[in-house]
């Protein structure tokens, strides 16, 4: 296989039996040469002007070249994903080019045609992904109020096998990225490699979510060491249902209080203030009297002398950053302490969505009643949210049809 390389090509001039001379761009397509006229002496006074010409050609040439290998492809990509006019998520930015750099390590010297041609190779790469896995993270000694506080080793993880879920997703990002190259006209297919490629094994989750009990959710709410911050992030998580990223999004323009409804207009990733998860997500919501009373009493935390005085507008915004709070370090820092203590190891905050929805389940609310309060455009989105219906809540049900037997008996 020939290393695709740059190249500047060949401007010559060339004589005709008829009319003036033309300048001739000669260069190299993959194995081929290739030749293209400029235009005549008349056009382009000088071959410098010719050259000049023929370098604009050159560009476009070397970037459909350079694309002819998985490395040109993945680079190409990535500048589109980094422009200014894409609409993409910083998270999903920050996922593609995770999966450029894999792609790119393991098929970088090859060509994007010779890979699309090999599909058992692809299959059986997506079906052995895995983790990168982390190295130990050693924490140096420091001082503290005068006192010397030894450093540790935090040990890192090793790699372990991808999750089904995150097979597919490398799956999907194959696709695309076929997808831009065919057209980018890099691939001259009618169909989509990547569709043939089958992921193996069983779509579970790995990790389950947690469903708050009654009890574990008093003894939460009750639990004097959590913040008042965290603690009305979590009642509003719960009461409406919302996203972290939704919840760290609101500003206090979002609320209208005299007519107690509220609206989800934005999320918060990180740094970045974005739209929404889906179009469906920005609706109106309820504020319960419950609710209602626990925002003003955290108006009230943050009035200084007669005037409401909120970080920059935010709900929840942080003094030192004058930004929102970092979700991360709300969950490492305050919600998995808080989780312990009422026996759940590894509370997150979309657990208060799942505990909405099977709340909801419970008391028998419409399946479109459920996928309106959950902001869902798709009926399926909702039903995968709730966790396993335990046997109590269907003990009814099961009795009904031994019932229906008995009576057939």
């Amino acid at each position: 296989m020939q290393r695709v390389s740059y190249q500047q090509g060949s401007v010559l001039r060339k004589p005709r039996s008829i009319g003036p001379d033309v300048w001739v761009f000669r260069y190299m397509d993959g194995e081929v040469q290739r030749s293209e006229i400029l235009g005549t002496i008349d056009k382009f006074k000088s071959k410098a002007a010719a050259r000049k010409e023929a370098d604009k050609k050159l560009l476009e040439i070397n970037e459909r070249l350079a694309g002819i290998k998985v490395s040109g492809l993945c680079d190409r990509f990535k500048r589109e994903c980094e422009k200014e006019d894409v609409e993409l998520r910083p998270h999903s930015i920050a996922t593609y080019k995770s999966f450029l750099r894999r792609v790119r390590d393991q098929w970088g010297e090859s060509r994007v045609e010779d890979l699309a041609g090999d599909i058992l190779a692809l299959e059986e790469w997506v079906n052995g992904f895995h983790t990168l896995g982390t190295p130990d993270r050693v924490i140096p000694d420091r001082l503290a109020k005068g006192k010397l506080i030894p450093g540790k080793t935090i040990p890192g993880q090793p790699p372990r096998p991808a999750s089904k879920k995150t097979k597919l997703h490398v799956k999907a990002f194959l696709h695309l990225l076929f997808e831009c190259a065919m057209k980018w006209k890099l691939l001259k297919l009618d169909r989509n490699p990547a569709t043939l490629i089958k992921v193996k094994g069983r779509k579970k989750k790995i990790r389950p979510a947690n469903i708050i009990t009654r009890d574990q959710w008093i003894a939460l709410t009750t639990d004097p060491e959590l913040c008042s911050h965290v603690r009305t992030m979590i009642f509003v998580a719960m009461l409406l249902g919302l996203r972290a990223s939704e919840i760290l999004g609101l500003r206090w323009d979002d609320f209208d209080m005299k007519r107690r409804i509220m609206r989800v207009n934005r999320s918060q990733v990180g740094k970045h203030t974005g739209d929404t998860k889906t179009e469906g997500s920005e609706e109106e919501l309820p504020i319960h009297e419950d609710l209602y009373a626990i925002l003003e009493a955290w108006r009230e935390e943050q009035t200084v002398a007669g005037v409401h005085t909120p970080v920059n507008g935010w709900l929840f915004g942080s003094l030192i950053t004058g930004r929102p709070f970092w979700r991360g370090t709300l969950q490492k820092d305050h919600l998995i302490p808080a989780g312990r203590k009422i026996g759940i190891p590894n509370l997150g905050w979309h657990d208060f969505r799942h505990t909405y929805r099977a709340m909801m389940d419970e008391e028998k609310l419409t399946l479109e009643e459920q996928r309106v309060l959950m902001r869902h455009e798709d009926i399926r989105t909702t039903l995968g949210y709730g966790g396993k219906s335990k046997a109590e809540t269907v003990r009814g049900a099961n009795a009904r049809v031994v019932e229906m037997l008995r009576k057939h008996a």
